[in-house]
């Protein structure tokens, strides 16, 4: 399951489902002692939550961190804040979505700590997402945090790393060889090809994206059950990973680059010693910024709460820097309001974007969606993070498309 994905399952989980919300978000704190022997296998994170740091669709802070899992295990996260943080934790799972943790408050020593647990059934990897408890602005809902994670078989963030290197038992990695848009190429994993700390093997592509542009990487094996890995350097910052959306047991990715700069393309196995051909394909499908100067379209038109607005993306429009057409509407919005924008069309692959107007043609703090309506059809839900305009693009998925289109704003809630 690809980022897009996840989000959609998260943003479906908080927004409908007022029993998971209630159990994660409002759990009442209760004192115990702590009594959990030390974990043969650990990781600790540690982090921050900050103004800046992705949103959830409930308009919360969060981090996302990438862990290995191994089926039949028991995965626990010891999560200790810093005053006056408060945060809680949940899972997802690339196999099924959003899943219920297992809460506890405890005492060690003088301080304070959550422990949430889940029971492992299948060997993947999984996203640990770290939210505030409200949105920006309010009290306890910035500061830092470190995250004990004992997952047995299994752990690491964002990727398991490369193993290391001693006694000259392991291969060492390998320089990182270039891919670019639109290129096919095989290649083979073999035993004498490099490992993670899991014991699997990987190799390591890199590309050099735009700021904001948005891709599609492709991994194929008949050999062994793909696992892939995206994310910007060398380091796999804001990684995303994926084990099946590919078909079978091949994984398909889809990354927006955070900046420009290289990103970090990972071939790897869901199990340990797997070996054997694969085939690895990028596809580039659009955004990014250039260096010069950006396109711009008409004026933006003034939307409502309510209001479904008929147009047409025209060869006269507008473009944005990958060459696809847009339309740009402005809508009035209060901090902490909550608003569902749906785009629909029978004559284009449709791609909505909602953030606060920038520079050019750039939008802050933008949220995007290409099939959250079903089919070609494009859904969105923002929560402004202060009074003023929010822009709502409409756009198309690859460049030159055109043709009518509806656009619908509602759902509207005001603090």
């Amino acid at each position: 399951m690809n980022t897009r994905k996840i989000m959609h399952a998260i943003n479906m989980h908080t927004s409908g489902n007022r029993t998971a919300r209630r159990a994660v978000w409002l759990l009442t704190i209760v004192a115990a002692l702590l009594a959990r022997p030390a974990a043969a296998q650990e990781t600790t994170i540690r982090g921050s939550l900050a103004p800046g740091d992705k949103l959830l669709a409930n308009g919360v802070l969060s981090d996302e961190h990438q862990v290995r899992v191994r089926a039949g295990t028991r995965l626990e996260v010891t999560l200790i804040k810093t005053a006056p943080l408060q945060a809680a934790v949940l899972l997802v799972s690339p196999a099924s979505g959003v899943r219920q943790m297992g809460y506890e408050a405890k005492w060690t020593g003088e301080r304070l700590v959550d422990l949430w647990t889940a029971d492992i059934t299948t060997t993947e990897t999984i996203t640990l997402i770290v939210s505030a408890l409200a949105p920006p602005g309010r009290p306890g809902t910035s500061g830092d945090y470190t995250m004990v994670i004992n997952a047995p078989g299994g752990g690491g963030s964002p990727a398991p790393a490369p193993a290391p290197r001693g006694g000259g038992s392991r291969p060492a990695p390998t320089a990182s060889r270039t891919l670019r848009a639109g290129e096919r190429v095989q290649g083979q994993l073999t035993a004498t090809a490099p490992v993670l700390s899991d014991n699997s093997h990987y190799a390591d592509y890199t590309y050099t994206a735009r700021a904001g542009e948005r891709i599609t990487v492709t991994l194929a094996s008949a050999d062994f059950d793909a696992m892939l890995f995206v994310g910007a350097g060398s380091g796999l910052q804001d990684a995303v990973n994926d084990d099946d959306s590919g078909g079978g047991t091949n994984s398909r990715v889809e990354y927006t680059a955070p900046r420009a700069g290289p990103l970090t393309i990972r071939v790897n196995t869901l199990g340990p010693g797997e070996t054997g051909a694969y085939t690895l394909a990028l596809t580039s499908i659009g955004g990014g910024r250039t260096d010069g100067p950006q396109p711009r379209g008409p004026a933006p038109r003034v939307l409502r709460a309510g209001q479904r607005t008929q147009g047409e993306l025209q060869n006269s429009d507008g473009r944005l820097a990958d060459g696809s057409f847009y339309h740009d509407y402005t809508y009035t919005a209060r901090r902490g309001e909550r608003i569902t924008v749906t785009l629909t069309s029978a004559a284009f692959d449709a791609f909505l974007h909602a953030g606060r107007p920038g520079a050019g043609t750039q939008l802050v703090n933008a949220v995007t969606d290409d099939d959250g309506a079903g089919g070609t059809n494009s859904r969105v839900r923002f929560v402004a993070d202060r009074d003023g305009p929010v822009t709502i693009r409409v756009n198309t998925l690859t460049s030159g498309e055109t043709g009518a289109y509806t656009l619908l704003l509602e759902n509207v809630t005001r603090n």
